[in-house]
């Protein structure tokens, strides 16, 4: 794959994660639920693998000035959960980082 096939492919994997949480900002979910969502939607015309999510959430959870996404962690165990950030909605509804 290419440099920058793999580039457009993990810039529409990053569009695609913030559109599933930000449309469903009141609830965490876990990656494994948000690839299998994502994949099911079918707004990728690829099939994206588990480290292309991987690398979605940590950068939108990384994004700056402020963190699109968050990631909520199981106080009783080591599970993680993602959810939508303000700032991650408030893009999404303007359209702000739309392709």
């Amino acid at each position: 794959m290419s440099a920058q096939t793999q580039a457009r492919r993990g810039q529409e994997m990053r569009h695609a994660v913030l559109e599933f949480l930000a449309a469903r900002q009141a609830v965490a979910f876990e990656p494994e639920i948000i690839l299998e969502r994502v994949i099911r939607s079918r707004v990728l015309d690829f099939h994206p693998e588990p480290d292309e999510l991987t690398a979605a959430l940590t950068f939108l959870e990384q994004f700056s000035p402020e963190p699109l996404i968050a990631c909520r962690r199981d106080a009783l165990g080591s599970s993680r959960f993602y959810q939508a950030t303000s700032a991650g909605v408030l893009a999404w509804e303007r359209g702000a980082l739309n392709p």
